[in-house]
């Protein structure tokens, strides 16, 4: 195990990874003692388990192998025990302390004992992992499911800090983190609107967010970790059932990735300045994202004709663009071309077999793609013609409609409407709009 693993550590963050397992060992020992005297304390399970999950993102941020590992498949046990409802015996209970034992234990290594480990601890570290992965039956998969998450409290006086300037290679570190999770929920929102219960998805979009705020905990950005937590919350509660994400709420979901990509785009110094002048538009997310948590469970879509009717009058008066900072217009064209290609390819190949759930599956994505971009620089013809768009290919999905080939000479029509757009620069996106 150990001659395929790179144990190279991130010395920038290292302090900060250290205070981070020290608080969550005391919770994953706090928790395995309220175990030993309930052995099917959900709310302990729970904490375990979150605690588990955030280890797991620092390690990973800070590149620690002995604690990933380790931390990953202790995570996978607690949702195994909290989906199966099932009791932890004597044998795991004493398992799981000596895992948090050892885990505790890191904090107090200096960085050569991280990337330079002695055999003992290697061999000391894989026992417990076997042991756990033992637990785990091959017949019984881990479920994805997770019990009540705690109530999210009132935001109308929320306190936000706002975040000092960070080291820039630490910040670095942090926006993959924040691109890598962001781009898992963007996709999971897209199958989420075709399949509003899927369990796979529900708990992927839970654990991005649980480790973007894990993330921003650890660099102490306070915004991102109370609007990660937030929608953690929310993406729990669906889980369990106390309501139904429907369009509306994913356009929340949609618009709180919108705050971390933007966050993301900052440089170490800038992200501090944006977020003091976006503090409203934070905690208005967050109040959404409160609302949402408190909505019953209800039907996830509206009707084909409801939904189109409505975008059409929509897309009638629509925002003119400002003028658009050169380099993200450049991002921006970039993303338009890439998904127009693929439109245009995945529209001929309907062509012979018009209900190909390949091709639609990549319409209803490229196009999501191109509104999420969009929207990102405010480009509000574009936002709304791909969002349109997606609706009709996401409709063909489910079989409401069948594109026919009128249709589709339609499509290819808004594809040569973004090609033109994605070739103005950016002082002429206003010009272009009212002209248009």
């Amino acid at each position: 195990m150990s001659d395929q693993e790179d144990f190279t550590v991130n010395k920038s963050m290292f302090d900060m990874f250290r205070v981070e397992i020290e608080t969550q060992t005391k919770i994953l020992q706090s928790g395995l003692l309220a175990l030993s005297n309930n052995a099917s304390d959900t709310d302990a399970i729970e904490n375990c388990m979150r605690a588990s999950l955030s280890i797991k993102g620092a390690a990973q941020l800070v590149k620690i192998q002995l604690a990933l590992k380790l931390s990953s498949i202790m995570e996978d046990f607690f949702i195994f025990a909290q989906s199966n409802m099932a009791e932890i015996n004597e044998d795991q209970l004493n398992t799981l302390n000596s895992s948090a034992e050892f885990l505790s234990k890191l904090a107090d290594f200096e960085i050569i004992n991280h990337e330079n480990p002695e055999e003992s601890i290697l061999v000391e570290r894989n026992k417990l992992i076997r042991d756990i992965e033992s637990y785990l039956s091959s017949d019984n998969p881990v479920p994805n499911k997770e019990p009540a998450s705690s109530t999210i409290s009132n935001t109308k006086d929320i306190v936000i800090d706002i975040p000092r300037d960070l080291d820039p290679m630490m910040f670095d570190l942090f926006k993959t983190e924040l691109d890598n999770n962001t781009s898992i929920m963007s996709d999971c929102l897209l199958s989420i609107e075709i399949d509003p219960e899927n369990s796979d998805d529900l708990e992927r979009l839970m654990r991005s967010s649980h480790s973007i705020k894990g993330a921003a905990r650890l660099l102490q950005i306070d915004p991102v970790v109370k609007l990660a937590h937030i929608m953690e919350d929310c993406f729990v509660a669906a889980q369990n059932n106390e309501f139904t994400i429907n369009d509306n709420h994913t356009d929340v979901f949609l618009q709180c990735i919108d705050i971390f990509k933007i966050i993301s785009l900052q440089s170490a110094t800038e992200h501090t300045e944006w977020i003091a002048s976006n503090l409203n538009l934070i905690k208005d997310c967050i109040q959404k994202l409160t609302d949402i948590n408190k909505t019953p469970a209800i039907a996830s879509s509206e009707t084909s004709a409801d939904t189109t009717d409505k975008n059409i009058i929509d897309i009638i008066t629509f925002s003119v663009p400002e003028n658009i900072d050169p380099t993200m217009l450049d991002l921006f064209k970039t993303e338009l071309e890439n998904n127009i290609d693929v439109i245009s390819n995945s529209l001929l190949e309907l062509e012979s077999t018009p209900d190909d759930p390949q091709y639609l599956e990549q319409l209803m994505r490229a196009s999501h793609s191109i509104k999420g971009a969009a929207r990102l620089l405010e480009i509000d013809a574009v936002v709304k013609l791909a969002h349109i768009m997606e609706d009709c290919f996401v409709a063909a999905q489910n079989k409401s409609i069948i594109i026919s080939n009128n249709q589709t000479d339609i499509f290819l029509k808004c594809a040569d409407i973004l090609k033109e757009i994605s070739s103005l620069p950016a002082t002429e996106h206003e010009n272009w709009t009212l002209s248009n």
